[in-house]
């Protein structure tokens, strides 16, 4: 069970879990008894005493809009290190025309510098990419 409590030190409002004897104010780092606490109002959840505090607050809440990623290489190096198999192929040839709409055996060769020319190959026989022009390739 969690509650909405007002630390009584520097007053801002928090969710604590009234399972623990004691909470820490992520504010001001004041430590209350549980016990002590006047409560404000209580839920099963932590997520829904935090969601009723904002509604009785009246704090609107924007939703978070995903910008840009601001360096799609790494991030398609994570995805291509996390993929396993076949995927890796997947992976590394909707990321690459992801990034640069055609690429060539050089950008297959940053990922993987000894079995580019086999990979590039492999997709190609799995359907995986076409040959656009010579020697530059995309996902269908």
């Amino acid at each position: 069970m969690y509650a909405a409590i007002v630390c009584q030190k520097c007053g801002r409002n928090r969710v604590i879990d009234l399972d623990n004897k004691t909470s820490t104010c992520p504010y001001c780092s004041f430590k209350a008894e549980t016990k002590a606490v006047k409560i404000l109002f209580r839920g099963e959840t932590a997520n829904d005493v935090r969601e009723t505090l904002v509604q009785k607050a009246g704090i609107v809440q924007e939703k978070k809009v995903k910008g840009p990623d601001p360096d799609p290489m790494s991030t398609l190096e994570y995805n291509y290190g996390k993929a396993k198999g076949l995927d890796k192929h997947t992976v590394l040839a909707e990321g690459l025309t992801s990034i640069k709409g055609t690429f060539t055996i050089s950008d297959v060769r940053l990922f993987e510098p000894d079995k580019a020319d086999k990979m590039i190959e492999q997709m190609m026989n799995m359907l995986i990419i076409i040959e656009e022009r010579p020697g530059k390739y995309r996902v269908p």
